[in-house]
């Protein structure tokens, strides 16, 4: 998906920069707004499960494999019924990319922002891909709850909900670290881990919880 090149010459893109310019993640959200109205609704023969259908069986292994690595810790179950709640909470008919970071963005020099690799899409909430992309720009630096308060897609939003959604996220990030390496992916835990931090970091500004009374 992306806006229309300049015609006569397709323009040299790469992924953001690394950490986010500001100006890359304007683009980058600037584009989610622009997208919505056309992924508000899956168009006919697009079959998607619906957000709490697919990450159901998630949340009953996240719970087992926290309980028996952390225990019940304040942390682990505060977290736990965030995620909990996201199955009500980021429920929606929007067609959702579902992994989107920053290298599955490309920024022309044209200010272009093609989205790609929609390897697994679901129906939620509309607000869910703009959470995730920021989430490497938060770990970055960036004011990333600014953004959030002034976008279209989030400014409205229930903090609640986008709390949910980041719990849902560390749980997935902090268990799927633990995986064994895949061979053709040697830096993929290393990134899981590294997003379980920050989703952690980002959740303990928001709401106060702390993991340092586990």
């Amino acid at each position: 998906m992306s806006s229309s090149p300049v015609r006569g010459r397709w323009p040299s893109s790469s992924p953001p920069r690394r950490p986010w310019r500001p100006e890359e993640l304007r683009l980058t959200t600037e584009r989610l707004a622009d997208a919505a109205p056309a992924l508000a609704t899956a168009p006919p023969g697009l079959d998607l499960q619906p957000f709490d259908a697919a990450t159901e069986a998630e949340f009953a292994e996240w719970t087992t494999r926290l309980h028996s690595r952390d225990g019940r810790t304040p942390w682990v179950e505060a977290v736990l019924r965030l995620a909990a709640e996201s199955s009500e909470r980021c429920r929606g008919t929007a067609v959702v990319h579902g992994d989107l970071r920053d290298d599955n963005v490309i920024v022309g020099d044209d200010g272009t922002v093609w989205i790609c690799d929609w390897n697994w899409p679901v129906l939620g909430a509309p607000w869910l891909d703009l959470v995730t992309v920021v989430i490497a720009a938060h770990g970055d630096g960036l004011d990333t709850d600014a953004v959030l308060a002034d976008h279209v897609l989030t400014r409205d939003v229930d903090p609640r909900s986008i709390d949910a959604w980041l719990g849902a996220l560390w749980c997935y990030f902090t268990t799927q670290m633990e995986a064994e390496v895949p061979h053709g992916s040697p830096h993929l835990r290393d990134h899981q881990a590294w997003y379980a931090d920050v989703c952690e970091d980002w959740l303990t500004r928001r709401t106060g919880l702390s993991r340092a009374s586990r």
